[in-house]
């Protein structure tokens, strides 16, 4: 079994829900506004879960081409 992504809550832009990242360590971490719900929070980190399954953090592509890639599934 893997082990869970580290979660961080930032008061981030309303505009920005969420990102997902690299800590110095190579671990991927979850990035979630606090500023949101914590229904749309979640939603967020289900989001950011699927890029790091798919492994999209270590993929030669922009945000706008991922994005677009993983919602014509």
């Amino acid at each position: 079994m893997s082990k869970p992504m580290r979660t961080v809550l930032l008061p981030l832009p309303y505009d920005i829900r969420s990102f997902v990242r690299e800590d110095e360590n190579g671990e991927p971490t979850c990035y979630l506004n606090s500023r949101l719900s914590y229904e749309m929070n979640k939603k967020s980190f289900e989001h950011e879960e699927e890029h790091e399954k798919h492994n999209d953090l270590n993929r030669e592509l922009t945000v706008t081409q991922l994005e677009v890639e993983r919602h014509k599934k």
